[in-house]
């Protein structure tokens, strides 16, 4: 199974802490590596990109690796001109069997805190319709999740689409409520403010989503949604809290995991 991992990487000194004469550096200059922390190996490296062209202190990363089911203890290591590897930052990530069990919805939300290179518009509604779930011959995703949002580039109104039809893994927590989808993949961002005329952004940048069911209202449902470009920039943000993308609750629309009973 194809599994996706990404982090946010900060410069530790901020701007206004007083500690001159040290200067900000270029987050860039860093590296940003997972590792298995119980065997030590690489399962991948991650280019970092700015999450603001304008800000040169806070980067992201996404690689993919190919895991066996198991549990993983997933190792963040900073190098480079950073240094940083603590246990603190350590993520246990189990990988599971394929199942019947599935995620639809569609509806939309009001994106306040958005960000990216091409991030939505202050308070303007995004779009989304998804429908994977795995095959049960081929074991692979199929189906797809789609969000549609307005931006704004130059001062000029557009219209984006975040469109993952290749998805890679679909994971499914149950919960008493409903439960909790997440979605990795390869995504394609195009600017379709002429729809006749769509226009591709990046045709490969990688997908990060979660689609939460808390059950009734489903305005209690959340979504997030990240995506991140092949040089590790952050391209969109549905919800941004200065580190990563956080779940909000949607406006109207609804999301259901449905579950095999298995």
């Amino acid at each position: 199974m194809t599994v996706t991992l990404a982090s946010s990487v900060k410069n530790p000194i901020d701007a206004d802490d007083g500690a001159a004469p040290y200067a900000l550096g270029d987050i860039r200059k860093a590296t940003l590596t997972f590792l298995d922390r119980a065997t030590g190996k690489t399962l991948c490296a991650a280019p970092i990109g700015l999450v603001m062209a304008s800000d040169a202190t806070i980067g992201v990363g996404a690689c993919n690796f190919t895991a066996a089911a198991g549990t993983y203890t997933v190792e963040t290591h900073v190098g480079g001109w950073y240094t940083r590897d603590s246990a603190a930052d350590d993520v246990t990530l189990s990988v599971l069997k394929a199942n019947e069990d599935f995620v639809t919805g569609a509806g939309y939300a009001q994106l306040s805190g958005s960000s990216g290179r091409y991030a939505a518009a202050a308070d303007s509604r995004a779009d989304f319709n998804l429908n994977p779930q795995y095959d049960a011959k081929s074991g692979n995703v199929k189906g797809f999740a789609r969000l549609t949002y307005r931006g704004s580039d130059g001062g000029s109104l557009r219209v984006y689409e975040v469109d993952a039809s290749a998805i890679a893994s679909l994971a499914i927590v149950r919960t008493a409520a409903g439960g909790v989808a997440w979605i990795t993949g390869t995504a394609t961002l195009m600017d379709v403010t002429r729809p006749e005329a769509p226009v591709v952004i990046d045709g490969g940048a990688t997908l990060a989503a979660s689609f939460v069911d808390n059950g009734q209202p489903a305005t209690n449902d959340t979504v997030a949604v990240t995506l991140i470009a092949n040089d590790g920039a952050l391209l969109f943000s549905s919800n941004w809290n200065g580190m990563a993308t956080v779940d909000q609750s949607i406006a109207g629309g609804n999301i259901a995991v449905q579950t095999s009973g298995k």
